[in-house]
């Protein structure tokens, strides 16, 4: 900053110009986009199928990552067929190498005190208290919903 001052400001108006036009070329593409959405899947499917291809040869120009697209694909319409919800594994999957690098970093400052780091904090109580919690709630669930399905 101290040796190109107006480069941040510059970075600033561009930013502005640019959500400015992102905003009028939303406006201007809103109608054919839900037009577009409201097509029938055996269109869309065809449409958008090749676009996905496309994207995930593209990330390393690898054929395997276009088999784990596609795997993933089953997958996920396995998990559907069978009503799990996707929204956790999807939020599991974007999540996770954020929790495995800041789990190694808490091992590292904690000297490889394994999980005794999390019991010995107040927080870590807490935590072990809500997982408790949510794994109590769901083994109540799975009663309730079974007592229904016996008096059948």
């Amino acid at each position: 900053m101290p040796d190109h001052p107006g480069l941040i400001y510059f970075i600033y108006a561009a930013l502005i110009v640019a959500n400015l036009l992102m905003y009028v070329a939303a406006l201007a593409l809103i109608k054919p986009c839900v037009k577009l959405f409201s097509l029938p899947r055996g269109v869309l499917m065809p449409l958008i199928l090749p676009i996905c291809v496309i994207g995930a040869y593209s990330v390393r120009l690898s054929m395997f990552d276009v088999w784990v697209m596609f795997a993933s694909g089953l997958a996920g319409l396995a998990l559907r067929h069978f009503r799990f919800p996707i929204a956790p594994i999807v939020l599991g999957v974007i999540l996770a190498p954020m929790v495995d690098e800041n789990l190694r970093r808490a091992l590292f400052v904690f000297e490889g005190e394994s999980f005794g780091f999390v019991v010995s904090q107040w927080v870590g109580t807490v935590l072990v208290f809500a997982l408790i919690a949510i794994f109590a709630e769901g083994i109540l669930r799975l009663v309730r919903s079974g007592r229904p399905e016996a008096a059948e």
